[in-house]
């Protein structure tokens, strides 16, 4: 299967979607009311297990595949985002399914004894029986209803069109399917039509990348210390979304979007310290999602080679209206991390 990246919301982590997480899926898929939008009944374990299989055996573009949604530990839902296999193009179509809540009862998917009906709960063996392999569900966690899959959902997509820079991601949604409609409203899909897909009628929806004036391309770093640069410039920015883009002996680059960084150690470089107080750059100045991000980021910073600048004054060391960490790391780089300005009412 094609690798993708770790994507993390606020209670959410997005993951690759592995072997050994089948039996978690299934549990997600054992309500009907789950699969009950789409063409194959995925309460079906036999059925189930086909879709996963479809999925580990994807090879598509770097960066897309299919993710398991995790909420404290637990699998809770899948999510996708790959070339749509019913729009013409090959456009990048999106998708997410958060399980919906199960009751006590039987699980058909662990038992292969004759006794078990389709429906859950008929069953002829006491829990625990040692002949049989079927295993009794507790009650679940209540998930839906709490704004997970919106979460999810959210994080994929500005994973597709900031990470990846793609220019549109399609979803498309069944014209029954109230809860995933409404959701793709809140994230901004646009609705184009309707049509036949995946054996019922669907509502067609895309959510375009904004648009991007000419500006940065890229900036390339020379460091003595590759590795170094890694551990501290590299984490930082993958916390605030950047993705490794290429890596080759000397260097290596992170992308967001169209923009991307690089750092390397070229056998041309001078010997010598980088001081940024000399001619040349001074410092980085990256967005961060938010003011909580920039905290986040300045408690994690020590553990990642970081030290805080001009601690008397932080978070407003650019000025009060100015939310942002100055960081310095141990080869004299500095990144300036900055908060979203508050957008203020004004008064009618």
């Amino acid at each position: 299967m094609t690798s993708v990246p770790e994507l993390r919301g606020a209670r959410v982590r997005l993951r690759g979607l592995r072997a050994e997480d089948t039996d978690a899926v299934l549990r997600v898929f054992a309500n009907p009311e789950t699969s009950r939008h789409f063409d194959a009944d995925l309460a079906d374990p036999e059925q189930a297990r086909a879709m996963l299989g479809r999925g580990l055996a994807y090879r598509g573009p770097a960066g897309t595949g299919h993710w398991v949604i995790e909420f404290d530990g637990t699998v809770v839902g899948i999510a996708y985002l790959r070339p749509s296999e019913e729009l013409p193009g090959g456009v990048a179509e999106i998708g997410w399914y958060l399980g919906s809540d199960s009751k006590s009862g039987y699980s058909p998917m662990a038992c292969g004894c004759p006794q078990i009906s389709p429906a859950v709960g008929s069953h002829d063996h006491p829990p625990g029986d040692p002949v049989c392999r079927l295993v009794h569900n507790p009650p679940q966690p209540r998930h839906s209803g709490r704004g997970l899959a919106t979460e999810a959902a959210a994080v994929l997509l500005e994973y597709g069109l900031h990470a990846l820079g793609l220019p549109a991601v399609w979803a498309l949604i069944h014209e029954d399917n109230t809860a995933s409609l409404a959701l793709a409203d809140r994230l901004g899909f646009a609705d184009i039509g309707s049509g036949a897909h995946y054996g019922g009628t669907h509502r067609v929806r895309v959510a375009l990348a904004p648009a991007r004036p000419a500006g940065l391309h890229h900036v390339e770093l020379w460091v003595a210390d590759l590795p170094a640069t890694e551990r501290s410039l590299g984490w930082l920015l993958g916390e605030l979304g950047w993705r490794e883009n290429t890596r080759w002996r000397d260097g290596v680059s992170w992308r967001l979007g169209d923009v991307y960084i690089v750092a390397e150690c070229s056998p041309a470089i001078i010997p010598g310290e980088h001081e940024r107080r000399r001619p040349g750059l001074n410092h980085l100045a990256l967005h961060a999602r938010s003011r909580a991000d920039v905290d986040s980021l300045v408690s994690a910073a020590p553990d990642h080679g970081w030290s805080l600048m001009f601690a008397e004054l932080h978070p407003h060391a650019g000025g009060p209206e100015h939310y942002a960490a100055f960081l310095e790391d141990e080869q004299g780089f500095e990144v300036e991390v900055v908060a979203p300005p508050v957008r203020r009412r004004v008064s009618a």
